[in-house]
């Protein structure tokens, strides 16, 4: 067996020999050769991009799955009203990107815009209960349940009843009828009971004549397993246009008064302690809801 310095000495001859060779590798294209790419053989080496890019077209859109983004200039956003049919939609200024009922996705102008976000905007007011009369005739009696202070109706007789005025809110629309909500609770516990309540109200603009006359809304609830002291919240619908065409509209005096009446069956025992009297209605105009 050779030994192995003798062996090194061969490998080196061959690699040496193998350097001196002008190209021993015939099958093979060098790199260092310019070529297009484009075909075999001779031609199969060093890409040249630009050629093969008009060759093989790749400069045209292939990607029709994609949107280019030079279809989209500024203020534009890309919606779709369609499946798989995305559009470009420019949006101008004081312009909201919405949809309304029945409509397509679009630019909503204010007062689109307006009549979507206020669809359920609603604030409420006081009424201020009229005391004075109260504290004058000693009816209703008022009474007290912790921090919270009441007028206690028995069902109705001369002047167990309490009295309230506001002036309709400029900011109301005028086109949704208002609510009155009566807040009170029960002296006595009472189970599967039944209580009456009426609101009766008018309204007035300025230089009219006082009506005598009023609408009266009257609503009974059932007590269900009600607690001594539990806590109701009674609505009454105002149908503002009830006069027409002497519509309810904001600025009028909108007077109310509250009574107890009797039930259908089975009245409550005791007696409904009214809290309070509060106006809820549907805003016209943005501001913060209550």
């Amino acid at each position: 067996m050779p030994s192995l310095q003798t062996m090194i000495e061969r490998l080196r001859g061959r690699y040496n020999g193998h350097l001196t060779e002008s190209d021993p590798h015939a099958g093979y294209r060098l790199e260092s050769v310019d070529h297009s790419h484009q075909t075999t053989g001779a031609q199969a080496g060093q890409l040249d991009h630009k050629a093969a890019m008009v060759a093989a077209s790749l400069l045209d859109d292939d990607h029709t799955q994609y949107i280019l983004k030079t279809l989209l200039n500024a203020q534009s956003v890309i919606i779709a009203i369609s499946d798989n049919t995305p559009v470009v939609l420019s949006v101008a200024e004081q312009t909201f990107v919405g949809r309304i009922t029945g409509g397509n996705v679009a630019a909503l102008s204010q007062a689109q815009a307006e009549a979507l976000l206020l669809t359920s905007r609603y604030k409420s007011l006081m009424f201020p209960i009229q005391v004075a009369r109260i504290i004058a005739s000693g009816k209703p009696t008022m009474v007290t349940q912790g921090v919270y202070r009441g007028f206690s109706l028995p069902t109705y007789a001369a002047d167990e009843e309490v009295f309230s005025c506001v002036c309709m809110p400029p900011d109301w629309d005028g086109v949704t009828n208002p609510i009155v909500y009566v807040g009170g609770w029960l002296d006595t516990a009472n189970t599967d009971k039944k209580f009456q309540l009426q609101v009766s109200w008018e309204h007035s603009s300025p230089g009219d004549v006082m009506p005598a006359t009023s609408h009266d809304v009257d609503v009974e609830t059932a007590t269900g397993t009600a607690l001594q002291y539990t806590f109701f919240k009674v609505a009454h619908t105002i149908d503002f246009d009830v006069d027409t065409p002497d519509n309810l509209i904001a600025g009028d005096a909108l007077a109310v008064r509250v009574r107890r009446l009797a039930a259908s069956e089975t009245e409550i025992a005791g007696e409904f302690v009214v809290e309070g009297v509060i106006l809820y209605y549907k805003l016209a105009s943005f501001g913060a809801s209550s």
